[in-house]
């Protein structure tokens, strides 16, 4: 059966979740009993079609009265993994909700919707979960399919603890050892009332899960492979356990299982880093699928990739970068070239498309940018001033737009008809009466002019989407994370050969010269978790990694005139000190009304808010 029509025969199964129309909206929803009685898992193929279902739920459309955009897994990691993160400015985040929610000063109200949505979106998975694992055993049919679909709903559920773990939990150092309560364990079908657990006893289920799984996946069951990479396998699992030790600082665990997790699997090549993410690669562990669905415009890709429809109708731009991590970075390293920022201003001139004479103060200058329109640099002049006009600044508007079709047609790689969507390229349309001539005619051979929409500050090009639905394949887990939790991991073990060796498989790729053996100590460290932010950008891991990290987050504001500000809106630019406290919710998300509302064993006394 196609994978389309798979997914159009289950998206009746999907969890359809209501949810709030803002921020502060409460949600009286309860999301612990929106999965009934265990599904009919009586043979082996009604027990696939299950775990079909909660593969579905991980981009599946959630239907509501505004929020009916967010559809699983791609968009909690967007809208607040990355959004609330320190290098990935989401400028529909801050639109959708708000910047005291982003910057964790409201993230301990039980009754907002941002709030809401990982715990609804996690319990989903693991209550699907459940009901597979509650009575697959007795499934008729082959064993070893049984094995394997048991040993995938394992998967699943370990999943959703590891995703409750990274909003709900403290860090571990700050977990009394493990011993913080932050969320229901749940491991039987049903919706029964059930107190809080403490960090220590959701991670050792996930350990055990994991452990079960990994069993079953390597023996009765190591005959069957997974038919397409949405679905959960062996290697995931090993990934899953990776980030589940790196929780919990478990360093010799997370190095052993991001280890065996890579096995079989390679770091992208940058051609593969430049082609848009559209389709699947020998890099890719587990993503979402490509083929179209019922998500329609809904799709991630419509949002979020660089020529996502909603980028152009809706005025926020797509995901930018901070101008902090860029100016961190080696100027060489490819990856800088997936983002409109000023270090681009070298390669224009020599190809003479700096026809402004464009200068990192432009990216600065109030006349071209609308700082209060998510750092919109596409709002200037773009044709040279008459003399008697004061300004004489002109060019940044055509600079951007020149780098992008530069971009678009020298540097990348995927295929060129993805870029075109209903007449609307990466941030740009092409029409007789556009802005500027841009070397591209119709078919009629007329002379065709860009004209830019809104363009962010530091905007990306590294997603792009398949037209005309939005569709690509969004990494949930890739080979170079796994390189990189190893790295992590064997630094801390004292492992330096291992970290030297892991980070230089990911690096030398992007960057001419590196030699991570060229770094000690502390510097080591820091190499392994630069590259970890830009490698992994915008692939929904920002938030947790610098929560787990124990590290500050700065957004340093734009600033007019001001070249070593930042790029930030003013109302995002602030200071998260690492250190937990009530002011940044405790680097963690409030146990939700719509949990404590329904199950009356919850204690919120044993809660910090």
């Amino acid at each position: 059966m196609k994978k389309s029509n798979i997914f159009s025969l289950l998206s009746a199964t999907a969890l359809m979740v209501g949810l709030g129309a803002c921020s502060d909206n409460y949600l009286d929803v309860n999301p612990t009993t929106l999965v009934g009685q265990p599904e009919a898992v009586g043979s082996v193929e009604n027990a696939q079609m299950a775990l079909n279902g909660i593969c579905n739920a991980m981009q599946t459309q959630y239907y509501s009265t505004s929020y009916n955009q967010y559809n699983g897994e791609t968009y909690i990691n967007t809208w607040l993994n990355d959004g609330m993160s320190s290098d990935v400015i989401v400028g529909l985040s801050v639109s959708s909700f708000g910047a005291d929610n982003l910057l964790m000063r409201t993230t301990s109200n039980a009754g907002y919707v941002s709030v809401f949505l990982p715990w609804s979106y996690s319990y989903n998975l693991i209550n699907q979960a459940n009901n597979i694992i509650g009575g697959i055993d007795g499934a008729t049919g082959d064993e070893a399919k049984r094995d394997f679909i048991k040993a995938s709903a394992l998967t699943f559920r370990a999943h959703g603890y590891v995703k409750l773990l990274q909003f709900y939990a403290p860090r571990w150092q700050d977990s009394n050892n493990g011993e913080a309560y932050c969320m229901v364990l749940r491991t039987e079908p049903g919706s029964e009332n059930l107190p809080l657990a403490t960090m220590k006893q959701v991670l050792d289920q996930v350990y055990a899960d994991l452990d079960e799984a990994i069993k079953l996946y390597t023996t009765t069951a190591s005959s069957v492979r997974r038919d397409y990479k949405w679905q959960p396998d062996l290697s995931v699992a090993y990934g899953l356990y990776a980030r589940a030790a790196l929780i919990k600082n478990d360093w010799a665990k997370a190095q052993q299982m991001a280890h065996n997790a890579r096995e079989g699997y390679s770091v992208m090549s940058n051609d593969d880093y430049l082609s848009g993410f559209c389709e699947d690669n020998a890099s890719f562990m587990w993503t979402q699928a490509t083929e179209a669905s019922d998500i329609y415009y809904w799709s991630w890709g419509s949002h979020f990739a660089a020529n996502g429809v909603y980028v152009q109708n809706w005025g926020n731009g797509a995901n930018a970068i901070s101008m902090s991590l860029v100016r961190e970075l080696d100027p060489n390293d490819i990856r800088l070239q997936c983002f409109i920022t000023p270090d681009k201003i070298g390669l224009m001139n020599r190809l003479n498309l700096n026809r402004g004479k464009v200068t990192e103060a432009y990216f600065w200058d109030p006349e071209l940018v609308d700082a209060a329109n998510t750092v919109n640099i596409a709002t200037g002049y773009y044709n040279a001033l008459k003399k008697t006009e004061k300004s004489k600044r002109w060019g940044l508007y055509n600079f951007a737009l020149n780098y992008i079709v530069y971009y678009c047609d020298n540097i990348y790689k995927g295929d060129p008809a993805n870029l075109e969507n209903e007449g609307f390229y990466p941030y740009y349309t092409l029409d007789t009466d556009g802005a500027l001539i841009i070397g591209k005619n119709d078919a009629e051979g007329n002379s065709l002019k860009g004209k830019l929409v809104c363009t962010p500050f530091g905007a990306q090009l590294k997603f792009m989407s398949i037209p005309p639905y939005g569709l690509n394949a969004f990494p949930f887990m890739r080979a170079a994370e796994m390189y990189l939790a190893e790295a992590e991991a064997a630094y801390h073990n004292n492992d330096i050969a291992t970290a030297v060796s892991c980070l230089n498989a990911v690096n030398q790729q992007r960057v001419p010269g590196f030699n991570a053996s060229s770094y000690s100590g502390e510097q080591l460290l820091n190499q392994i978790r630069l590259c970890r932010r830009i490698e992994l950008w915008g692939e929904g891991q920002g938030w947790s990694d610098w929560k787990r990290w124990n590290l500050d987050m700065v957004h340093t504001p734009w600033k007019e005139n001001d070249i070593n500000s930042g790029n930030w809106e003013t109302i995002m630019g602030d200071t998260i000190p690492a250190t937990p406290n009530s002011k940044n919710s405790y680097w963690r998300y409030n146990v939700p009304n719509s949990e404590s509302d329904y199950n009356k064993m919850i204690d919120r006394s044993l809660l910090p808010f």
